[in-house]
């Protein structure tokens, strides 16, 4: 368990950014739904 205490300042910016790359997509994905719903409706 010590190995992951020292490994996790090394991990934790690794997995952050993995989070990142992963979750922008669908961020994206979902900001672009809703633009063309919203912008369907006013139309």
């Amino acid at each position: 368990m010590a190995i992951l205490v020292w490994l996790s300042p090394i991990l934790v910016p690794i997995l952050a950014a993995g989070v990142l790359v992963f979750v922008q997509p669908l961020l994206v994905g979902v900001a672009v739904a809703i633009g063309t719903l919203v912008a369907q409706s006013v139309y």
